[in-house]
């Protein structure tokens, strides 16, 4: 190559570069002025007046700690009446359901009951509700209300399930570290959690502008078809939208995502669903006496 060509490849390249210099520059520029005039889509978030950050001051650690405790002793474990395999546990869904009325007294005194069961049970339906449906009307009218919810049944605890429980698992125990017992986190302590800061929100005098909803299902556990479901006709049929719906969500954890060391609250942000399978595998048949054909069978549904 000739010093000539050398030296024109050696501008060529810096006017190369020079130029990619500019257009990052240019980029960068456009970039600034776009994000001063773009509008977000998030939602302005008006910061709470002072007093509601104090509301939590009004809450007795140790009151709250006790109802927990006394809620979880309830055995609401969720049943179906149509199932010869469930335990019928409509007294101790009644006699939480009146546990929670002394305890939260203005919540349930000024929000007003919704009898779903009432409402949408269809004629000939054996499934009665359970399920607490409160509204607290707000002072604006045209502002979509929202939904807060959380359930008030519990999966069963068998003792012949092998579980090795350090306290039953409806003792509602206390130490020095946690309550204990079913509905701690699955979740009752969504429903006393809720109650709790209504009742020191309308204690504090507090009104709301938007109005919302309380709902807490019985059987969410096994589907919610005499719960939820209801609660949902109730809406659907009122025509009912809300602004947004919360629900109770996951759980504050920690060493779950790499190079986080901070518990991490995990937030669903979609309803899950289910899908139920059923397999059938075909093979020629065989004594009892013989295991060979439901091996076989049991062989060929793993392939």
């Amino acid at each position: 190559m000739s010093g000539k060509q050398h030296a024109g490849s050696f501008i060529s390249l810096r006017t190369a570069v020079a130029a990619l210099g500019f257009a990052t520059v240019a980029s960068l520029l456009v970039s600034i002025i776009v994000a001063s005039t773009w509008e977000t889509k998030q939602v302005p978030a008006q910061p709470l007046p002072p007093a509601h950050h104090e509301v939590y001051k009004l809450i007795n650690e140790d009151d709250a700690i006790s109802r927990l405790s006394r809620a979880v002793q309830f055995k609401t474990v969720s049943f179906d009446p149509d199932s010869k395999e469930s335990f019928d546990t409509t007294e101790e869904f009644a006699s939480l359901t009146t546990f929670l009325r002394e305890s939260f007294p203005q919540s349930f005194a000024t929000g007003v009951f919704i009898d779903v069961d009432h409402a949408t049970r269809q004629p000939g339906s054996g499934k009665m509700s359970h399920t607490i449906v409160l509204r607290f009307d707000g002072s604006d009218e045209s502002l979509e209300p929202y939904l807060l919810m959380s359930h008030l049944d519990v999966v069963p605890a068998p003792s012949s399930s092998g579980a090795k429980w350090q306290h039953d698992p409806f003792s509602g125990a206390v130490d020095e570290e946690f309550i204990w017992g079913r509905g701690t986190l699955d979740d009752k302590v969504g429903v006393l959690a809720i109650l709790e800061a209504m009742e020191a929100l309308l204690a504090h005098g507090w009104k709301p502008r938007r109005t919302l909803y309380l709902s807490f299902g019985h059987d969410e556990e096994i589907g919610g078809s005499a719960g939820n479901l209801r609660i949902a006709t109730y809406f659907k049929e009122k025509g009912i939208r809300f602004s947004f719906v919360l629900d109770e969500g996951g759980f504050v954890v920690t060493d779950a995502l790499q190079a986080v060391e901070s518990p991490v609250a995990v937030i669903g942000i979609a309803e899950k669903g289910y899908t139920s399978l059923k397999l059938t595998v075909e093979a020629f048949g065989g004594h009892s006496t013989n295991g060979a054909p439901r091996r076989q069978r049991r062989s060929t549904l793993a392939d």
